[in-house]
């Protein structure tokens, strides 16, 4: 395992930057998956909460539209995952372990 000062650090660094700590421990592939499931549910929160009514996505030369409209549920499941991406990364910068 790693020594427990450079874990501490790492978790500290998971704090504040989900995955950066990740890469502290030089375990950058799983930081970049942590930073990515964090970031996509803070982004699937933020476009469902952001977005009122339907909105174009794309419109096809043949008249019809690609629509998009936010579904309320998403804003707490992209919550819950960006929250779970956080917990994971710190808890695992804190154990340390390859």
């Amino acid at each position: 395992g790693e020594p427990k000062g450079r874990r501490l650090w790492a978790a500290l660094i998971s704090v504040f930057a989900p995955g950066v700590g990740q890469r502290l421990l030089r375990r950058g592939g799983r930081g970049i998956l942590i930073l990515l499931a964090f970031g996509a549910g803070v982004l699937i929160s933020y476009v469902n909460f952001t977005v009122k009514g339907e909105m174009t996505v794309y419109a096809f030369s043949e008249g019809k539209r690609l629509m998009f409209k936010p579904v309320k549920a998403l804003i707490f499941t992209g919550a819950a995952q960006a929250l779970a991406a956080w917990v994971y990364g710190v808890i695992d910068a804190l154990r340390g372990r390859r």
